[in-house]
């Protein structure tokens, strides 16, 4: 059985994280990877290629992470898409209240994030014991999911 291939989108201002994380999840994980280096850039390629999955950096000028998972959660063609955030740092008070009840974010990573450790999480919300999206592009949650 070969192993299912994902389409995995990293918006990120940092040009050395965004080739690390390419050529990691691409070359160990076998996946597609497309980025982004604006929130700007980020929203339309999101849009247009309805990733799998989005890596997205926290701190960025314009745009920031929050914005950007707003945006996405906002519009009907990016709101099943699950978001992963990445930051350099803790967050603060009313960044963690903005960040509750998004249906769209599944974790949170540290940067520089692990690249093993963000392959995991990325399969192991993909995979089918975590959130998959149909090729219709609608979000399911399977039971073990939903239990934790």
């Amino acid at each position: 059985m070969s192993k299912q291939v994902f389409t995995i989108l990293t918006i990120d201002d940092d040009p050395d994280c965004r080739i690390a994380a390419c050529r990691f999840i691409t070359m160990v994980g076998g996946h597609k990877v497309e980025t982004a280096a604006t929130g700007e850039i980020g929203i339309r390629k999101a849009i247009d290629l309805r990733p799998d999955i989005v890596l997205l950096d926290m701190r960025m000028p314009g745009m920031d992470g929050l914005d950007v998972l707003d945006a996405l959660g906002a519009d009907p063609a990016t709101r099943e898409i699950p978001v992963i955030l990445i930051t350099g740092g803790d967050l603060t008070e009313p960044e963690l209240k903005r960040l509750r009840n998004k249906s769209n974010f599944i974790g949170l990573e540290d940067k520089p994030a692990g690249m093993q450790k963000l392959l995991e999480t990325i399969e192991a919300a993909l995979l089918p014991h975590g959130i998959y999206r149909s090729k219709a592009g609608q979000s399911f949650a399977t039971d073990s999911a939903s239990a934790d």
